[in-house]
């Protein structure tokens, strides 16, 4: 698969994260919270990258949240430095996060991203739903009052910070026990991940 995309912007939304917006081909369609392996048409494809649409089949852009990497050479610093009509290469399709039923959706740091979708495409589906977001910092928040109005419930609990607006420390089986676990979805980090469901494990075996 090879479509083929133009950079329209990519803007700051926090200090490590940046909104790419482009181009949309026409009749181009994908499912809310599945993602793409994205790269430089100019670029070796094995330098494409996967990121999660965060935009709607509704919009007539693509859009898609990109995370500053500490490395100075990863190729994310190329997608942040992205200037208006350089070119991009979709080069597959692929997710298995899908917006059924209401549900409790857990997530860290940019593991946001499907989830957003979700409220941008499915809001009497998230009306329904509790949002569980684990991040470092209160400055790495990011579309905070679009979350709110989104979901039944957000929960936003920080691990290297105390706020009084928000939960402190990392997510605990205790923290889960007080959440309805049906149709739970988790979205972050491999090791993030893989600590969640261990916990849901426990929770519900």
């Amino acid at each position: 698969m090879n479509i083929s995309l133009s950079v329209l912007a990519c803007t700051p939304v926090n200090q490590n994260t940046f909104l790419l917006i482009t181009t949309k081909p026409r009749g181009f369609l994908f499912i809310p919270g599945h993602s793409c392996l994205l790269g430089f048409s100019d670029h070796e494809p094995t330098k494409a990258r996967a990121f999660t649409f965060i935009s709607t089949n509704q919009d007539e852009y693509l859009a898609f949240l990109i995370k500053r990497s500490p490395s100075s050479e990863s190729v994310t610093h190329d997608f942040i430095r992205a200037q208006p009509g350089q070119e991009l290469c979709i080069r597959g399709l692929f997710g298995t996060h899908r917006a059924t039923t209401p549900g409790t959706f857990i997530a860290s740091g940019i593991g946001i991203a499907p989830f957003l979708a979700y409220a941008r495409t499915h809001p009497e589906l998230t009306k329904q739903s509790t949002l569980l977001w684990s991040l470092k910092k209160a400055e790495d928040i990011i579309y905070e009052q679009e979350l709110r109005q989104a979901f039944k419930e957000v929960i936003i609990t920080l691990t290297q910070e105390r706020h009084p607006a928000y939960k402190q420390g990392r997510i605990t089986k205790e923290l889960l026990s007080t959440l309805p676990l049906t149709n739970t979805q988790v979205c972050g980090s491999y090791e993030f991940s893989t600590a969640i469901k261990e916990l849901l494990m426990l929770l519900t075996h």
